[in-house]
């Protein structure tokens, strides 16, 4: 039982053959195959040899010269923002454009309608030679002068009145689509083919479809109404009412396995059909094929079920271009013509009138295939964000280079920790460094229980200068170090924070005599006694007694 499954909420549409798709109709995008556009000439390459055109919203198209009228080169025959009347040819792919021609096609349910020739043409499906005469003196004497007329197969047994019907409806919409492209001053699209149903009805409908079916009750009576123009009888037509027609009638399923990579064949074995920007490239595989008698059975089983499904897989993707086919290598050549005559009638029904070639010596087919419209991948798929469509993602792990970078990321930390420590340190007044300088300032004061004013600099021999507010004072880095640098913080807990500032002159006088020796402040310290400790440093003067001792360097210096 064949059916013709109409979805007009989702635009698609397939011809089902025992719950099996044999064609998918599917309709969707803003170029769609067949529009008919009014151009203007943006850019000619004669170094491709074709030319550039804008069909509105900068949306290019591409015009080649075969298919610009007229002889000689192509700047003669086109101009720059020439306006042209195209139709699209080629729907836009990922990467591509949609292509053009400049010769227009209106097809209608018998005939056919050209601009590109002024010829009468037959179908070649209609082999009757006598009925190929009958329908092209009739159609000879409907044709007007500056066009031509395809006759459709569907044609076939029909009369007079029902040819001339339909080349009427086609030279009305002609002269509709002329006197628009005369109208239109700007780029845009000029004439779009007819609804959804009736497109699908007048591709897809034959005397062997057995049932059709609508998910729309609009849709229903649209589609009774064209059959009984074309049939003459009522057709039944069946309306889905309950969920999605898609889904029920199995055209959801067969859409999805036409989408994947393998596709199993009865006998066990399977197909491998990947496409690259090149070409389309199908492996035959015996898999778990095994029941055969012998090696020769099995690879020549096998290969006639993957010429029949290959053919079948072919339509239903919509696959285009150049395609290679791996048959498994067959030794006897009987068994290679039958293999080739199997895959030439699986793929006469096709409309894309593929061209094939012969086996080759290393078991390979090739063929061609007219590209119609968008392929069902490019439809339904999308580039994955992480593998950028190539279906792999690839990681390079190379060791020495990971060490190494490694080894320069702690080395950059431990340089900045160092960097931060010598900030930190900076900011403390260079605590580190005065850390060794301030013991040995605490033993000299614990050896003569002489009082040292915290936080100054002690300066060495004649360079002794009264300090004056006014003056200008040396900066302290450029100071020479002596052997006495300031206290710690922890000592200073009962000094004034501003007693180097206020009082710079009494720190050296008190602390050196006129011969630069080391003066000892015992006076202050005996009249002062331990209370003078107690009350500058806020500790008892037993608590410190004798915990300090002199090394031989504090020693040598306070001599």
């Amino acid at each position: 039982m064949k059916s013709l499954i109409i979805s007009e909420r989702d635009k698609i549409a397939a011809i089902m053959e025992n719950e099996r798709a044999v064609e998918f109709f599917i309709h969707r995008g803003d170029l769609i195959l067949g529009d008919i556009y009014t151009a203007k000439v943006e850019n000619i390459m004669p170094s491709i040899d074709a030319v550039f055109v804008n069909l509105g919203n900068n949306r290019m198209g591409f015009l080649h010269a075969s298919d610009i009228p007229g002889q000689g080169n192509l700047n003669d025959r086109v101009q720059p923002n020439q306006k042209l009347l195209v139709q699209i040819v080629k729907e836009p792919t990922s990467n591509k454009g949609p292509r053009v021609n400049t010769g227009i096609s209106l097809p209608g349910r018998f005939l056919v309608l050209t601009t590109e020739n002024t010829n009468v043409s037959v179908s070649r499906k209609i082999v009757d030679y006598q009925e190929r005469n009958r329908l092209k003196a009739m159609v000879s004497l409907l044709k007007p002068p500056g066009v031509g007329i395809v006759v459709r197969t569907e044609a076939e047994g029909k009369d007079e009145y029902d040819l001339e019907e339909d080349f009427k409806m086609l030279w009305d919409l002609w002269k509709e689509v002329s006197d628009k492209h005369e109208n239109h001053k700007y780029p845009g699209l000029v004439y779009r083919d007819l609804d959804f149903i009736y497109r699908v009805i007048r591709d897809a409908y034959t005397s062997e479809i057995d049932e059709v079916v609508l998910d729309t009750t609009a849709g229903q009576v649209k589609a009774q109404q064209i059959l009984k123009n074309w049939t003459g009888k009522d057709v039944e037509i069946t309306l889905h009412k309950e969920g999605n027609i898609l889904s029920a009638r199995g055209v959801e399923r067969e859409i999805l396995t036409a989408l994947q990579t393998k596709v199993e064949l009865p006998s066990g074995g399977y197909l491998f059909i990947q496409t690259t920007e090149a070409m389309s490239v199908v492996d035959v595989n015996s898999g778990r094929f095994t029941t055969s008698r012998t090696l020769r059975e099995t690879v020549l089983k096998t290969n006639l079920e993957a010429a029949h499904e290959i053919g079948r897989q072919l339509k239903l993707r919509n696959i285009g271009g150049m395609i290679v086919v791996d048959f498994i290598d067959m030794d006897e050549r009987k068994d290679q013509i039958n293999v080739l005559e199997a895959f030439e009638n699986a793929l006469m029904s096709d409309r894309a009138k593929p061209q094939i070639g012969q086996l080759s010596d290393l078991g390979l087919v090739e063929l061609t295939r007219r590209r119609q419209g968008q392929s069902l991948q490019e439809i339904f798929g999308h580039h994955c964000q992480n593998c950028s469509g190539s279906g792999l993602v690839f990681e390079i792990s190379l060791s020495g280079e990971l060490r190494r970078a490694r080894g320069e990321e702690q080395q950059q930390d431990r340089g900045d920790r160092s960097q931060d420590r010598g900030d930190r340190s900076q900011d403390r007044g260079d605590r580190p460094q005065d850390r060794n300088d301030w013991r040995s300032q605490r033993n000299n004061r614990g050896r003569g229980g002489m009082q040292r004013r915290p936080e100054q600099r002690r300066r060495p021999y004649g360079q002794q200068q009264p300090l004056d507010e006014t003056a200008g004072t040396k900066p302290l880095e450029e100071e020479e170090p002596t052997g006495i640098q300031p206290e710690d913080e922890t000592m200073n807990t009962g000094a004034p924070e501003n007693s180097q500032t206020e009082e710079p002159e009494n720190e050296f006088e008190s602390e050196f005599d006129e011969e630069g020796n080391y003066e000892e402040e015992g006076s202050e310290d005996e009249t002062e006694g331990s209370d003078s400790l107690e009350s500058k440093y806020n500790v008892k003067a037993e608590d410190v007694s004798g915990v300090f001792t002199l090394t031989p360097r504090d020693a040598q210096e306070s001599e």
